[in-house]
């Protein structure tokens, strides 16, 4: 097997990226979620919704050696993590760090960053992304049967708090 790398997804990829997220999704976040919510989630990461984002501008990378999609992180108007997944088979090696920090400098590049990016995390992922250095901005929701916890990551040397 080839090495895993970091790259812009590709459409050919979304198959594979709707794998992931299916079956990390139904480990880890579904459980917490209502009916609905649960058919939302699973709704919007099908190969045929991710096409949709991408197409719509989303910037999807994906960590992959060959057709093996490891993880997948998506930013969605160049300030808002909308996705962000790693296999169980990689987890803890860091790659859910190095996906965060390829999306974010990925718009950095483009000089169209701002000063503060947001996420939605599930209550499982909280833990990982305090790590990252996001922080809670308020108290956890429940949107359209989903729960999540609203978090934000200032770039350094920001003075927003």
């Amino acid at each position: 097997m080839a090495k895993p790398d970091i790259r812009p997804a590709e459409p050919s990829d979304v198959l594979f990226m709707s794998d992931v997220i299916d079956r990390l999704l139904r480990k880890y976040i579904l459980k917490d979620c209502t009916p609905e919510g649960r058919s939302l989630l699973l709704a919007s990461i099908t190969p045929d919704a991710l096409s949709k984002l991408m197409a719509e501008g989303y910037q999807y990378h994906v960590c992959a050696a060959g057709a093996d999609v490891f993880g997948v992180v998506a930013m969605r108007n160049a300030g808002h993590l909308h996705h962000l997944f790693v296999a169980d088979s990689v987890r803890g090696t860091g790659l859910g760090r190095r996906l965060w920090e390829a999306a974010r400098d990925a718009i950095c590049i483009h000089g169209t960053a701002p000063p503060v990016f947001t996420v939605n995390s599930s209550p499982y992922a909280v833990g990982f992304y305090r790590k990252l250095g996001f922080l809670e901005t308020g108290p956890q929701e429940t949107r359209n049967g989903i729960p999540m916890q609203p978090m934000r990551y200032v770039l350094l040397g920001n003075t927003l708090r």
